[in-house]
């Protein structure tokens, strides 16, 4: 395999100065760097980047119980804001 430290070094390098996105075509030319490193023909590391799938989200989640569940409660609500809702 390859190590991150590594994909991190080649991103760097096709990466356009001062910016943090590469074009479809850095991106092939970072896939030709990583097969030159591994030392295979680059179709085996597109094959293998299409094997991958596609990007997994490891974002945290907003927790909807608890003092939010609290705070929208309409049953109880007091005064002015209670007659708002009343049926």
């Amino acid at each position: 395999g390859i190590d991150k430290t590594r994909v991190d070094l080649i991103f760097a390098q096709v990466k356009p100065k001062g910016g943090n996105r590469i074009s479809f075509d850095d991106f092939k030319n970072g896939l030709a760097q990583i097969a030159k490193t591994k030392g295979v023909d680059v179709q085996v590391v597109i094959d293998a980047v299409c094997k991958a799938g596609g990007p997994v989200s490891h974002a945290t989640k907003a927790d909807t119980t608890g003092v939010y569940d609290k705070l929208t409660d309409q049953t109880t609500y007091t005064g002015m804001y209670a007659e708002r809702f009343k049926q």
